[in-house]
């Protein structure tokens, strides 16, 4: 995931969309913000977004906003999986002990 605020805005200058308004969200914790990158440069972003204590994934964008090529999607839904596993698996550890 992208984790600073500049990140986000260099995210949001490369691919000229509007990212960067996510920044209270991602430092609020409800959202992170991924970029997909192939040979260095970026491809398409997606945000992935906690809602009633699970993860979902809000979109997935390329350039401009612009529909993203098939792989993109299915990395952002692979993520998501790999997301909500790890997020179950936290949860697990964290409730006491039942007697």
């Amino acid at each position: 995931p992208l984790t600073t605020a500049e990140e986000l805005f260099a995210e949001a200058d490369e691919m000229e969309h509007c990212i960067a308004r996510y920044v209270g969200r991602c430092i609020a914790g409800t959202s992170r913000i991924f970029s997909v990158r192939v040979d260095g440069g970026t491809v398409a972003t997606f945000e992935l977004a906690l809602r009633a204590g699970d993860w979902r994934l809000v979109q997935v964008r390329g350039y401009r906003n612009r529909k993203p090529l098939p792989g993109d999607t299915y990395l952002a839904h692979d993520t998501l999986c790999r997301y909500r596993a790890a997020w179950k698996k936290l949860a697990e550890k964290q409730r006491p002990d039942r007697v």
